[in-house]
């Protein structure tokens, strides 16, 4: 089984989210590929709290945890349908774009976000 996670999942997760952290306990243990696209990476490297060091080593390390999806033209063609398509965020299109491509569903906390893109499977994990 694999899932994208947005970066809602992830931010729970630094959180102390209970569900959260079972979910990349369980990426951890490889039960489930998690897959990331580069768009989680920035967003989750670019808060306030990686000014601090430490902060950034942690985060760092949550994301070699997951498999990391770059940015291709195939993506970036699949992004800018969608986005068309379905009036969604630039960003979440990509997103959305990454998990039609690798075939799986994306988890989220932001159903809203995803939920017009009818050609990928949407879950909210917790």
């Amino acid at each position: 089984m694999k899932y994208v996670f947005d970066t809602s999942i992830l931010i729970d997760h630094l959180r102390n989210i209970t569900d959260a952290r079972i979910l990349v306990e369980k990426v951890e243990r490889k039960e489930v590929e998690g897959i990331i696209s580069v768009i989680t990476e920035a967003e989750l490297l670019s808060a306030k709290r990686c000014e601090d060091a430490k902060e950034r080593e942690m985060i760092e390390k949550l994301l070699k945890i997951f498999r990391k999806v770059e940015l291709d033209n195939e993506i970036a063609k699949i992004a800018a349908k969608f986005r068309r398509e379905y009036g969604i965020s630039l960003l979440d299109a990509i997103i959305a774009a990454v998990g039609f491509k690798e075939k799986c569903a994306i988890l989220t906390k932001n159903i809203k976000d995803f939920e017009r893109v009818k050609v990928v499977e949407i879950k909210k994990p917790y």
